[in-house]
């Protein structure tokens, strides 16, 4: 072999090299320019992320500028499906297009709605009369959204006093033979052939301390395990908003019910209804107990499936509370191993704003437009959301007009200030767009610090709607579906 073929092969083993590279290249680059633009087509379309910046949806879904829950969102879904009263549902704010919102949606288009009692009501477009009915959730999302007020796994039973009134006399802890508490047993003898637990604190909205203060609340969930340790006798729980009073008698006979009645109990009206149930307790095996009543209805589970549901009311009426609240169980003729014993609350809505009680007390009703929903966060008591939304008007010489939310973010992004914000000879205005605008004073029309023109916004329209959100992904601990 001559040097010239030596040189010639080296060439075209050096060209073959780049065109590898070259190819190798192009794939990638092609393969880059794929995924970046179906990225993009999934976000504009599709799915978006968002992270949760406050608590106005606490405790659905918890809200923080540094650590919020990060929320999928189907931007097609409602392409697809109606919008749903109680979806959660993302949106661009009304009063400053620039930021996205997250709340549950409450009334929907051409009806009437209105807040009783932590109720939700509302009066169809096409009722032709005020006839407000009670909005109900599905069981479905009840089930997912009740709000932990008190659990204990029966420990101690100085523990168990804080919260609880009982005969200590009549009951002991049980530990396994690793010294693990197993249970509250509570023995009938001596107590006139009844055992019972009766909880001793009052239910509030109040987010940080549901036991403390605010609103009563009406609607709540009682839980907990229980053993029979006789081959006879009877298991039972009782709950009653101070109006409606709901008793469970499991009997081991076969003796089962559940009895009804309006408080306070007596004749005539508030004369007691029973309902039986197909349900014996047997000795020595664990059943879990859920008792409920939520939007007009009671619910009774036994190992998760339902016994029993009665609905007691559909309709607005003015309700009177004669009675406290009461939530107790218990156990009569039987000893009885309790457990893991838990109270909720359903999430309560507050009569502010623009759904604010009238000089009379009564419910206030709000009529929602065509092609636009009504807005309110779990969180009530903290949500800014349709009952609070007004917006500024500011009318110029010129006859333009311009408007924005009531208030906007501080120039150190550091909280709320007021919009506009006003200076010697100009003011600073914010508008819904996002936009700041330096506004002589003697350029806008009828200008009076004091008493800047401002008016009710309360509405989302189905074009600032985002979508839907799903899921929680991030972070994992707090990861699941949304409801």
């Amino acid at each position: 072999m001559n040097e010239n073929d030596s040189t010639d092969k080296m060439e075209i083993a050096g060209e073959k090299e780049n065109d590898g590279i070259l190819k190798w290249l192009k794939e990638n680059i092609e393969a880059v320019i794929i995924a970046f633009v179906m990225a993009l087509v999934i976000k504009c379309f599709c799915i978006e992320v968002f992270k949760i910046p406050t608590g106005s949806m606490e405790p659905t879904l918890h809200g923080d500028p540094v650590s919020g829950d990060r929320i999928m969102v189907n931007k097609f879904y409602y392409n697809l499906d109606p919008i749903k009263r109680f979806d959660v549902i993302i949106f661009r704010y009304p009063l400053e297009t620039t930021k996205t919102y997250i709340k549950r949606v409450a009334g929907l288009p051409n009806e009437k709605i209105m807040v009783s009692e932590g109720d939700l009501y509302f009066n169809p477009d096409n009722d032709g009369q005020e006839t407000f009915f009670l909005a109900k959730k599905p069981f479905e999302l009840q089930q997912k959204i009740w709000i932990p007020v008190h659990e204990n796994a029966f420990v101690d039973l100085v523990e168990i006093g804080k919260e609880w009134n009982f005969d200590k006399s009549a009951c002991s802890l049980l530990t396994d033979e690793k010294g693990r508490t197993t249970g509250l047993l509570f023995k009938t003898a001596g107590t006139a052939g009844k055992s019972s637990l009766l909880f001793a604190s009052k239910i509030h909205d109040s987010l940080n301390s549901p036991l403390v203060s605010g609103n009563r609340v009406q609607d709540f969930k009682l839980a907990f395990s229980a053993v029979m340790q006789s081959d006879t006798g009877s298991i039972f729980a009782s709950i009653s908003d101070g109006a409606n009073a709901f008793e469970v008698k499991l009997d081991s006979q076969g003796n089962s019910m559940i009895t009804h009645s309006r408080e306070p109990m007596g004749r005539g009206e508030n004369a007691p209804s029973e309902t039986p149930i197909d349900f014996k307790p047997v000795k020595n095996e664990k059943i879990s107990l859920e008792i409920m009543k939520f939007d007009g209805a009671f619910h009774l589970l036994c190992n998760g499936r339902e016994l029993c549901k009665l609905d007691y009311k559909d309709k607005y009426a003015p309700e009177t509370f004669p009675a406290e609240q009461r939530i107790s169980f218990g156990t009569i003729n039987s000893d009885c191993l309790f457990n893991r014993v838990s109270v909720y609350r359903d999430l309560y809505y507050t009569a502010q704003g623009n759904l604010q009680q009238t000089m009379t007390g009564m419910p206030k009703a709000m009529q929602i437009p065509e092609n636009s929903y009504y807005m309110l966060g779990d969180n009530s008591l903290s949500s800014k959301d349709s009952r609070a939304w007004e917006e500024v008007v500011i009318k110029l010489k010129n006859g333009s007009t311009l408007t924005g939310d009531t208030q906007r973010d501080s120039f150190e992004g550091d909280g709320k200030i007021d919009n506009p914000i006003i200076r010697n000879k100009e003011i600073i205005f914010r508008d819904v767009y996002g936009c700041d605008h330096s506004i002589e004073k003697s350029a806008i029309a009828d200008f009076d610090p004091y008493n800047i023109p401002t008016r009710q916004h309360p509405f989302v329209t189905k074009d600032e709607i985002v979508g839907k959100a799903f899921a929680v992904w991030w972070p994992p601990k707090r990861a699941k579906l949304i409801r």
